[in-house]
């Protein structure tokens, strides 16, 4: 299965991480090192990028896969 993302900027890398934790999960093999495993039904997946200039930019931010409980915007603080 082949998907392509027309942008490079940060919503392009939020729309392939998308797709990603969709096909399979994200395990940490150590404190420095993240593997992606595809599941069985995925295994031909692949994701392209696509750029008008060709550069993709860096991705400077930290997102954990899963995500992380949030400490400020809970549900009690939304009920409130």
């Amino acid at each position: 299965m082949y998907v392509g993302i027309m942008g490079t900027s940060l919503s392009g890398l939020d729309a392939a991480m998308a797709v990603a934790i969709q096909h399979g999960s994200f395990i940490e093999d150590d404190k420095q090192h993240v593997i992606f495993h595809r599941d069985n039904a995925s295994e031909k997946l692949n994701i392209t990028l696509m750029s008008r200039t060709g550069i993709l930019p860096e991705a400077d931010f930290y997102c954990p896969i899963p995500y992380e409980p949030l400490h400020i915007v809970t549900d009690q603080a939304l009920n409130a």
